[in-house]
């Protein structure tokens, strides 16, 4: 029978009612979350996965229009020349079809993780409004990335001219890849404003998800610690310490596991900011821009982009850092209390790495934040 820890301010018919109507999942709460990804950037990922549903196939289609406009770019670079704003146009699109590529591979992996997830999280307090935490970021990251598309969209469009052709001469300018090749009409522009927006709100779903992930990652190894708080300075049998090391090792799966399915999305996340980042910098830093307008979007869009990456990095990080936390209350074990079980959690949470990585080429924890940002 597994014995469960409740920390000093919680009795038991407050656990077992926290258990029975306030406990929140994690697959939850990330409904709206999801739901909002599949209506703003086509993403797939829902709790259930099958290769012919509509948003697969939509998927599917979106991705083939990302490849095709990455394939445009590539070839107008070839004609033009290479040019740090023209490779950008390459890089963004690339990284659009990547990003749907990885959504459609989440989306076939999200069920078993959300069961192993449900898993896990059976075994501890779960902090009360999660849904509610989770419905704000999302919320918070959309109002960002609208406001930087809709000021973009709107400076792009004033700086055409008035009047009726204001939509072909936005298009031109915004997508000139395309139109250099094909003759413009509205049926050749709408499709391909619309998949230029599919990019870059597929973008921001990406590092929401990120952002959600990790925090909530991170919750679940507060909760272990504040489990193992309930112990500090107590005597302990060798059973209760045996189920903590067991839900230490359940924790650690976890880890391992949402690693597998999000550190391709950490990749190139990182590489598609840094990038963002260093091209804003010199456009704007550098004083190559010289009208007021785009400067403005500049800014805006370098804080934004600033804002996104040091996000998803810290919140990576919380995971690596409440994962050691334990080792404080470890090293208070009273001497009555000590036992081969607690050597070899100890053992588990020294040499066990629970960290989110970039396709395994990095690990996120503080050291790499520092390394970055030096």
């Amino acid at each position: 029978m597994k014995v469960k820890i409740y920390p000093k301010s919680y009795n038991l018919e407050d656990m077992k009612k926290m258990s029975e109507r306030e406990r929140e999942r994690f697959s939850d709460a990330m409904r709206t979350s999801l739901i909002l990804g599949q209506i703003t950037c086509l993403a797939p990922i829902c709790n259930k996965f099958s290769w012919f549903s509509i948003r697969v196939i939509v998927a599917i289609i979106a991705l083939a229009g990302e490849i095709f406009m990455t394939v445009i770019s590539m070839m107008w670079i070839y004609s033009n020349g290479i040019s740090i704003s023209k490779g950008g146009v390459v890089f963004f699109f690339g990284c659009a079809s990547i990003s749907m590529l990885l959504f459609i591979r989440l989306a076939f992996k999200w069920p078993e993780l959300m069961r192993h997830w449900s898993q896990v999280e059976n075994n501890f307090i779960y902090l009360p409004h999660l849904k509610l935490k989770c419905t704000g970021i999302t919320v918070v990251l959309l109002t960002f990335s609208a406001i930087e598309y809709l000021f973009e969209l709107l400076y792009g469009m004033m700086t055409c001219y008035s009047g009726q052709e204001i939509l072909r001469l936005y298009a031109q300018k915004k997508f000139p890849q395309f139109f250099e090749i094909m003759p413009y009409s509205t049926w050749h522009a709408l499709p391909v404003m619309f998949i230029g927006s599919v990019a870059l709100l597929g973008n921001s779903f990406t590092d929401q998800l990120l952002i959600l992930t990790t925090m909530a990652l991170g919750d679940l190894f507060q909760s272990y610690t504040t489990k193992m708080k309930a112990l500090q300075g107590k005597r302990a049998n060798p059973n209760t310490w045996k189920v903590l090391r067991s839900d230490y090792i359940q924790l650690y799966d976890l880890t391992k596991s949402l690693d597998d399915c999000v550190s391709h999305q950490v990749l190139m996340s990182c590489a598609l900011y840094v990038y963002l980042i260093l091209v804003e910098m010199h456009h704007g830093l550098i004083s190559m821009v010289k009208e007021k307008g785009e400067r403005i979007y500049l800014l805006i869009s370098f804080c934004v982009s600033l804002l996104k990456i040091c996000t998803i990095c810290l919140c990576s990080i919380r995971v690596h850092e409440q994962s050691k936390l334990p080792l404080k209350v470890l090293y208070s074990v009273p001497p009555s209390s000590y036992c081969n079980e607690v050597q070899l959690l100890t053992a588990q949470v020294l040499k066990s790495e629970a960290t989110i990585t970039g396709s395994g080429f990095f690990y996120i924890k503080r050291r790499f934040m520092l390394t970055v940002s030096i």
